[in-house]
């Protein structure tokens, strides 16, 4: 009998502690809950922040590869591609402004606060800036070697020329400054009735749409780039039945696979259909990007300038909520009437009936500290633009002496420099990848 219950009381103890717990864990929640309310009443509802784009990597190599051993991958190399490609569209509307966070931006506590929104647009002005920087002035070709015969350099200028190099350049730098690569793409030119070898380009050279194109290569040590892709349309009458074409260009073939349509095949799983010769002599897919990891640089100082549009939205609340402070009357009964003339002559009497309540009249505001809030926001700014590279702006004069300004610009542009030429030397690899590919053309 004393042994049950002894044993009851064990029970009962479990009992009081699991209902303690039980209770210790719900004043915890409530607690997080509150505190969430108070401290991040949610400013931004779920901000996306990406880390760069994910490499599309396969256990295969060059010698490897055919059409069945590419079919049994491109379920994965495909989800992988859209999943960059949900994050490069992010991207792409952080440099326009239409996808900052700052558009999420609430103020929960009345219908008729201010709740206004301030986009910088600092994400546009870097890569704007970048884009002058790297590519303001056209790429130049020159011989390692002085004695070599300058008209094949010639020749190869003018067909660069004729292929608009220059501005394709800046239009595939907005690609990989924003969403951290950028793709071209080569191919011999359809010759016809007009067409002259000594006058015309025998290349073609396409800046790829990055919702459409990507780059597969090797997962083994030599990470060597396997083939590349191109997802396009085929023409068609009927609107309504859409079919799309995948085509594979490795360093021997082109692979063709069919998407929807009567043909059949899913767009995570294609249709094998046929594969030619095309006689390049190598993947005439080219990568640009300025990083191993893919990353833009709008895309590290993103939450940054977050936090800046932030500062500069609520600091214009706080002025409007200044100006539509409350008046708070102490002491003193006053009729709607009466207040309305108060508001439109700006002056008000107060006469105090009881010597022990003195009759009083004052706003209540919330005024921010303007000088440590700006003093924030500088910090932020200065801190992102270090970051990508970028002089930051001054209104202030930064000639005749070597002030403070004058030494913190010249700075900027030393660390801007600085910058450029790290990211200069992945970009030459991809020229030089580029020239390759157009002199092989040239030379069939």
């Amino acid at each position: 009998m004393a042994e049950t219950e002894t044993n009851q009381e064990v029970v009962d103890q479990e009992t009081v502690l699991t209902k303690e717990q039980e209770a210790v864990l719900n004043e915890e929640q409530e607690i997080t809950e509150a505190v969430n309310q108070v401290v991040s009443p949610e400013a931004y509802s779920d901000p996306k922040y990406t880390f760069g784009r994910k490499v599309i990597r396969i256990p295969l190599s060059k010698n490897s590869l055919n059409e069945k051993n590419i079919s049994s991958y491109l379920p994965y190399i495909l989800n992988t591609h859209f999943m960059n490609v949900e994050q490069i569209k992010h991207l792409k509307g952080i440099y326009t402004g239409e996808d900052s966070n700052i558009w999420k931006k609430k103020r929960e506590d009345s219908e008729e606060t201010s709740n206004i929104f301030i986009e910088e647009g600092h994400p546009f002005r870097i890569v704007e800036f970048k884009k002058g920087y790297l590519y303001g002035e056209d790429v130049t070709y020159s011989f390692i070697n002085d004695t070599a015969c300058s008209d094949d350099l010639t020749y190869l200028n003018k067909f660069m020329e004729e292929q608009g190099r220059a501005s394709k350049n800046v239009e595939i730098a907005e690609d990989f400054l924003t969403g951290g690569t950028g793709i071209r793409f080569i191919l011999p030119k359809q010759k016809d009735a007009y067409f002259d070898p000594m006058k015309h380009s025998p290349f073609e050279i396409y800046n790829l749409d990055y919702y459409n194109a990507f780059i597969v290569y090797s997962s083994n040590y030599t990470k060597e780039k396997l083939f590349g892709g191109i997802l396009t349309t085929i023409d068609s009458s009927d609107p309504n039945n859409v079919e799309y074409e995948l085509m594979i260009y490795d360093h021997q073939y082109a692979y063709v696979y069919s998407i929807g349509g009567s043909s059949g095949g899913t767009l995570n799983h294609p249709m094998f259909k046929y594969k030619q010769r095309h006689y390049i002599g190598c993947c005439n897919f080219v990568e640009y990007k300025t990083n191993k990891s893919r990353i833009s640089p709008i895309e590290r100082v993103e939450s940054l300038f977050d936090a800046a549009n932030s500062i500069s939205s609520y600091s214009i609340d706080n002025v409007i909520d200044f100006v539509n402070a409350i008046l708070v009357i102490y002491n003193q009964d006053m009729k709607m009437s009466t207040y309305k003339k108060v508001m439109k002559n700006k002056a008000m009497i107060l006469k105090t009936n009881d010597p022990n309540k003195q009759a009083d009249a004052k706003y209540l505001v919330n005024a921010l500290n303007l000088g440590d809030v700006q003093t924030k926001y500088d910090a932020l700014v200065s801190l992102a633009y270090c970051i990508c590279g970028v002089p930051l702006a001054t209104t202030q004069s930064t000639s005749g002496g070597d002030t403070g300004d004058a030494r913190e610009l010249g700075g900027g542009w030393s660390n801007a420099d600085n910058i450029a030429k790290q990211e200069e030397k992945g970009l030459i690899e991809a020229e030089k990848e580029m020239i390759d590919i157009c002199l092989s053309i040239c030379k069939k």
